[in-house]
């Protein structure tokens, strides 16, 4: 069973995000690809044969027909897509440390998004810093999970992050770019010290968890092939009103 040690859990709070190296193989992770892929080449006939122009299911216990993000890198509502994911984000290797984060006072916690991220070489653009919490209802108490289907590095776009700058308060500008993507989450960048940020660079198996008020990004992926991620956004139970993907998933510890 995977959990944090004593050490792991103090970074986490103090630094805002943990690495959990090898959580999944690479012959499981091999598995997950190929079933994104196939669920990313349906969205993509849905898209192309789709005149609708909203996509729906961002607030409502409905899950989006027609993936309207993709064109940008994101592919949402993953876990409703397909039973395999809802699976993986309710392994226990996954939930064990969710248990050590939100502690023994929480005796569930729910399912409040999933999505891949992925990035090729035709995305040049990195992410600018932001916090996730602007987009969300709800409480800020939430955990993002980002676990490499890819080898992660710089030179392919990996995340990067600012330590401790969840315990900060920030002002957020409706900054341009991404298509509409982001925007009202971005941190004017006068707000961050570059020469503390850390980059995440990941083997494939490996998850970083991190609470959704870290500043973070990603850098640009300079090369031609493509890198995948899986990602889940955990909350507390209290929070169970709020949930963005489909119908809200209870997880027990």
């Amino acid at each position: 069973m995977n959990d944090l040690n004593p050490s792991q859990l103090e970074k986490f709070s103090k630094d805002g995000f943990v690495i959990v190296r090898n959580i999944f193989s690479k012959e499981e992770c091999s598995h997950f690809k190929k079933i994104l892929l196939e669920e990313l080449d349906k969205g993509k006939d849905a898209l192309k044969n789709s005149p609708k122009k909203s996509e729906g299911g961002t607030n409502s216990n409905k899950v989006a027909d027609v993936p309207r993000t993709l064109d940008k890198g994101l592919f949402q509502d993953i876990a409703h897509r397909n039973a395999e994911f809802m699976s993986l984000a309710k392994d226990k290797r996954l939930t064990n440390i969710l248990g050590n984060i939100y502690g023994e006072k929480e005796k569930a916690f729910y399912l409040y998004l999933s999505s891949s991220i992925f990035k090729n070489g035709e995305v040049t653009d990195g992410t600018q810093w932001h916090q996730d919490i602007p987009y969300w209802k709800g409480t800020d108490n939430k955990t993002i999970v980002w676990i490499a289907l890819d080898k992660v590095t710089r030179e392919n776009g990996c995340m990067k992050y600012i330590p401790g700058t969840h315990h900060k308060k920030y002002d957020h500008v409706n900054a341009e770019g991404h298509g509409g993507m982001y925007r009202k989450g971005f941190i004017d960048p006068d707000q961050v010290d570059e020469s503390e940020k850390v980059l995440l660079e990941l083997e494939i198996g490996d998850a970083s968890f991190h609470n959704c008020r870290i500043v973070h990004g990603s850098e640009k992926n300079t090369l031609a092939k493509e890198r995948y991620a899986l990602v889940f956004v955990y909350q507390s139970e209290k929070d169970s009103s709020h949930h963005r993907d489909g119908p809200a998933e209870l997880i027990p510890k």
